[in-house]
C-alpha cells in the first residue's frame, strides 16, 4: 500500500482514485499555544480509523503553490467521531498551511485515507513511547483509546519532550488511569535517560513508539537498535 500512496502523491491524477477518499468539514480550531493549532473535522459520512495512523490532506477544488498536500496524524480517537489534526503554523508558513488557517467552520477538507502502522496490535504487550514536540498527536489518540477501554491490556509509558506541551490539561488528566505514565522532558539528555531506564526495565518484551522530527526519529531509532531493541515503530511520513 506505501507504494501505491508515494505514486499517488507523485501523479494524483493517475492514482488517487484508488484510495479511500473521504470529506471532512470544519467543526472547530483551537490555537493549543503560540504557534500550533488544532483543527477539529467531522466527516460527512462514518468513517474509521486506528489510534495513531495519519491521513493524507488536500483542499478540494483549491491552487495550492508549492506542495499541495500534507499528511497529518489524527490527533483523535474514532470513539470521538471528530478527525483532530495539530500542526505548527509560524509567522511565515507554506502556502498550504495559509489555507488551512483560513479556514472557517463548514469549510470541507479532502482526507485520503486513513494509512500507517503507527498503532496497537494483539502482540503488543507494552508500549515505550516517545513523543518530540507536535509528535504527540499520534500519541493523543493512542492514550484516549487507552482510557476509554479500546486498548485493552498494553499498558503505555510515554516520554514527552517539548519546549510547550500541547494538550497538557488533557494529558495531565489521562495520565491518572492506571494503564498510563506520562514522563515529562525538555532536553535531549533527559529523554535518553528516559529510555534507558525504560530498556532496563522492558527490553524487547516492550514495542517503542517514536514520534517526531525526522532528526529526533533517526537518533532514537539508531540508539534503540545499538542496545538490542527489536520493536520499533514510527511513521513512514516525515513532517507535520
Amino acid at each position: 500500500m506505501i507504494d501505491v500512496i508515494m505514486r499517488a502523491l507523485s501523479d494524483p491524477l493517475d492514482y488517487l482514485p484508488v484510495l479511500n477518499k473521504r470529506t471532512l468539514l470544519l467543526v472547530e480550531v483551537i490555537q493549543e499555544s503560540e504557534e500550533i493549532y488544532s483543527f477539529i473535522f467531522k466527516p460527512k459520512n462514518p468513517l474509521a480509523w486506528k489510534a495513531g495512523q495519519h491521513g493524507i490532506f488536500m483542499f478540494p477544488g483549491t491552487t495550492i503553490k508549492n506542495k499541495f498536500w500534507r499528511a497529518f496524524s489524527i490527533a483523535s480517537s474514532s470513539q470521538e467521531l471528530v478527525v483532530r489534526i495539530s500542526t505548527i503554523i509560524k509567522a511565515e508558513h507554506s502556502d498550504f498551511k495559509k489555507h488551512l488557517k483560513a479556514m472557517k467552520i463548514g469549510d470541507p477538507i479532502t482526507m485520503y485515507g486513513p494509512f500507517g502502522e503507527f498503532h496497537t496490535s494483539q502482540k503488543i504487550c507494552r508500549i515505550v513511547g516517545i513523543a518530540g514536540g507536535i509528535g504527540i498527536t499520534p500519541f493523543r489518540a493512542i492514550l484516549k483509546d487507552i482510557a476509554l477501554g479500546i486498548i485493552i491490556d498494553t499498558p503505555i509509558t510515554l516520554i514527552y519532550s517539548a519546549q510547550t506541551y500541547t494538550f497538557k490539561e488533557e494529558l495531565d488528566v489521562l495520565a491518572k488511569h492506571p494503564s498510563i505514565e506520562i514522563l515529562s522532558m525538555s532536553t535531549p539528555e533527559e529523554v535518553n535517560t528516559a529510555i534507558d531506564t525504560q530498556i532496563s526495565k522492558h527490553g524487547n518484551s516492550a514495542s517503542y513508539f517514536i514520534s517526531g522530527s525526522p532528526g529526533m526519529i533517526g537518533a532514537i531509532r539508531k540508539n534503540l537498535k545499538e542496545k538490542g531493541m527489536r520493536h520499533i515503530v514510527n511513521d513512514s511520513f516525515k513532517g507535520y
